[in-house]
């Protein structure tokens, strides 16, 4: 029985990991040819290259500008790089993707998060059928924290705060923009 939403759409394809070259490929496809989304309820969400490590959910914090040759050069699997959850973020990017720009939900201020925005979506898939992408402001933009697979039982968890409504959502942002 669908939560969130009257009809949950099915969860976008996830991807299939060849190396790690092939994961920036997909990642660049993904949010570096329109860096900027606007979201339904404002957020001009804006996503940079150095985003790709904590969005496919490496081991490490690097900085792309020092690793972006050795990536591209890394082409037969992940060299020194080790994703965490099984690989499961960086499999999900393209869900992540869907989740930022069409959430079910947007909560602001939620106390258990550091992030200032936590978007909820549910998608029709047995499991793991919500996701959650956290966005926060920085430097006078808005950008995305993380985002990952979430299940039934853990959603409550992100839906603390206050619930904005998109058309109203505008305005509450536009305090954390210059």
């Amino acid at each position: 029985m669908p939560l969130l939403c009257d009809a949950p759409p099915p969860r976008p394809e996830r991807l299939k990991i060849t190396s790690v070259a092939q994961l920036f490929g997909d990642y660049e496809a993904l949010f570096l040819r329109e860096p900027i989304i606007q979201s339904p309820c404002g957020h001009p969400i804006t996503f940079m290259g150095r985003h790709f490590f904590h969005l496919a959910g490496f081991d490490r914090k690097y900085r792309i500008e020092r690793q972006l040759n050795y990536i591209l050069r890394t082409s037969d699997g992940m060299g020194k790089y080790k994703l965490l959850y099984a690989g499961a973020r960086a499999r999900n990017l393209p869900t992540a993707l869907m989740t930022f720009k069409y959430p079910d939900e947007i909560w602001e201020d939620n106390p258990k998060s550091r992030a200032r925005w936590v978007y909820l979506k549910e998608y029709d898939f047995k499991q793991d059928s919500f996701y959650v992408s956290l966005v926060n402001p920085w430097r006078g933009l808005i950008i995305p924290f993380t985002s990952f697979p979430c299940k039934r039982s853990d959603l409550n968890r992100w839906r603390r705060g206050q619930m904005l409504s998109f058309p109203k959502a505008t305005a509450a942002i536009r305090r954390w923009l210059p």
